[in-house]
């Protein structure tokens, strides 16, 4: 597997995400509604000056395999928006799920059939600290692990 992550629903939990797997090193794609867009500059908000990067971008229509997926959509709005990547998940796709609430959690099951045999899941909900590729932040979050037996 390569260090390629896509993330779906680009807002603010999104965007800081894609900051901190950018800073770690990985390979960061940001999925878009939009076909023409190629690239979205983020910035985030760090003292003791801003971040800005800019991110490329894949239309969620395209066809190549995702690996490493980040779904940060409102949980209500789930469904719909992985309707429209469904294709481009592998038995091999990896995905966490960064949402309020655990509505999601069917959703994921429903459109992702073979997910709890073939595919492993994080779900995130409620409140937590976190050192992510070792860099400081705080989020509201917790984590339950879904992974093949």
């Amino acid at each position: 597997m390569s260090d390629r992550w896509h993330i779906l629903g680009v807002g603010s939990i999104g965007g800081l995400f894609a900051h901190r797997l950018n800073a770690g090193g990985a390979d960061v794609q940001l999925l878009s509604r939009d076909a023409t867009e190629r690239h979205r500059q983020l910035t985030l908000a760090t003292e003791p000056a801003p971040t800005t990067h800019l991110f490329d971008c894949e239309s969620v229509e395209d066809t190549a395999e995702i690996e490493h997926l980040l779904i940060t959509t409102k949980s209500w709005g789930a469904y719909d928006a992985i309707q429209h990547i469904q294709h481009r998940l592998t038995k091999r796709t990896v995905v966490v799920a960064m949402m309020n609430g655990m509505q999601h959690v069917d959703d994921l099951k429903s459109l992702i059939p073979d997910l709890a045999s073939t595919r492993r899941i994080t779900n995130f909900t409620g409140s937590a600290t976190f050192t992510f590729l070792g860099l400081p932040f705080s989020v509201t979050a917790s984590f339950r692990l879904y992974s093949p037996g």
